[in-house]
């Protein structure tokens, strides 16, 4: 089986985010500036969501391959010990992964791809593989 991509690259996401800080930074003067502190950390925690936080993840039947910031990690489905959401994220729709590796828990997370069905069939794989794992995606 071929690698499938698991998590979203969030392209539209960290667009429309650019364009409202680029808003924000247009009104500055409209805002004073207790209301400004608020924005640039509402807007800041926002885009540390979107940019920074999420790992690129590809699958297939037998491992998970994990991408974070130029390290790449080869990672047996029978080593992945939870699946779960992350409450506070964009849309509610950050995931975590948690996975031994080298003798260490490590987590990854990731936004599922939207109009895929990439993240059933790799929650099914890993039950296949793992069926102990912990799943919480309510």
């Amino acid at each position: 089986m071929k690698r499938t991509r698991l998590s979203n690259k969030l392209i539209i996401t960290k667009i429309v985010l650019l364009v409202i800080l680029i808003e924000i930074f247009r009104m500055m003067e409209v805002f004073n500036t207790k209301q400004l502190l608020v924005i640039v950390i509402i807007v800041g925690f926002i885009l540390y969501q979107a940019f920074d936080l999420p790992d690129t993840i590809t699958f297939d039947e037998n491992f998970i391959y994990i991408n974070r910031k130029g390290t790449n990690r080869e990672v047996d489905l029978r080593d992945v010990t939870s699946l779960l959401r992350v409450k506070y994220s964009i849309h509610n729709k950050l995931y975590k992964i948690k996975y031994n590796y080298g003798g260490k828990q490590y987590e990854a997370k990731f936004y599922p791809r939207y109009f895929s069905k990439s993240f059933d069939k790799f929650k099914t794989a890993v039950l296949s593989k793992n069926p102990n794992i912990k799943v919480e995606i309510f």
